[in-house]
């Protein structure tokens, strides 16, 4: 019968560990730059597509005009006489 090998675990060397992280976190700071700018292409495309899903102001006539309607809903704008 053999004995049972132990599993060890390996000796890790610090300055190589931290070097690692190093590398790691350039290469997650890099994906985060390319994602941000992958969005922003994607934003642009959008707006060139789709120019009517850019955001307008309403005019203060439609505001007020909606503000009316809402007081005709509730009976606040009728005239009952």
């Amino acid at each position: 019968m053999q004995p049972h090998a132990t599993h060890r675990q390996p000796e890790y060397d610090p300055q190589i560990m931290h070097a690692q992280a190093l590398r790691l976190e350039d290469l997650l700071h890099e994906r985060d730059i390319h994602q941000r700018e992958l969005g922003e292409e994607r934003d642009r495309h959008r707006r060139d597509e789709h120019p009517v899903l850019e955001y307008r102001a309403p005019e203060p006539a439609v505001l007020d005009r909606g503000h009316q309607i809402e007081e005709d809903e509730a009976g606040e704008g009728l005239d009952m006489r």
